[in-house]
């Protein structure tokens, strides 16, 4: 989970500063969502171990990617990759983080502030983060797609399939909002074709779409 390396110059770490009488505070700025659920329930696991290695020194440690709404809200704009935060993002973290330590500093309970679980962390999710997709084609059956929403475990996906169609330079649906994540696509001759999954909430035609394409080569026998 952790490297006995990492542990031992973090080890290192501690002691200079313990040495010179410094407070250290570990904080883990927020990612993507769909960077932590990607990790699943050993997420928590992890949070735990690092938390149990830092309580023997009694360091305090606050996981941004575990914190409610109240303290921090996980912009879909806030990240330029899939581990860091953009100028937007990192103003935002840094003005919750002051928040949290002055409410830490006037005595405050800051643990209410953060998910302890894995199950109420996922259902906190109330939008989709991102989506994925990808081709499981079997030669002369078309070309299947599959795709996956990153998302909470109380909302459910629609998801509409579309090729593009290089004569009018525009996407074209082949399968409308549906429920199930996989489509198949039948091409009249080879080529490599480019498709375009988007994905929305399946109960709120105004929210937020969310897009992602892919290109698949295919050879009609």
């Amino acid at each position: 989970m952790v490297s006995k390396e990492a542990l031992n110059e973090l080890d290192k770490l501690i002691k200079i500063c313990t040495d010179n009488d410094v407070k250290i505070t570990f904080v883990i700025p927020p990612y993507p969502s769909s960077s932590i659920l990607a990790w699943g329930e050993s997420y928590i696991d992890r949070v735990r171990y690092i938390q149990e290695y830092l309580d023997q020194y009694d360091i305090e440690y606050y996981d941004f990617n575990l914190a409610k709404s109240s303290l921090f809200i996980h912009g879909l704009t806030y990240f330029k990759d899939t581990v860091h935060c953009n100028e937007q993002g990192a103003r935002a973290f840094s003005k919750s983080l002051g928040r949290l330590l002055k409410l830490r500093e006037e005595g405050s309970t800051v643990s209410q502030y953060f998910y302890h679980s894995w199950a109420s962390y996922r259902m906190s999710i109330d939008w989709i983060d991102t989506v994925s997709l990808w081709d499981v084609t079997e030669a002369g059956k078309g070309i299947t797609l599959k795709a996956y929403a990153w998302t909470g475990s109380l909302i459910d996906v629609k998801f509409c399939f579309q090729y593009y169609d290089p004569e009018t330079e525009k996407y074209v649906t082949f399968r409308s909002y549906d429920t199930s994540a996989t489509a198949t696509f039948i091409p009249e001759k080879s080529g490599r074709y480019k498709f375009r999954v988007i994905a929305k909430k399946a109960h709120n035609d105004d929210l937020l779409r969310v897009t992602k394409t892919c290109s698949v080569s295919y050879f009609v026998k």
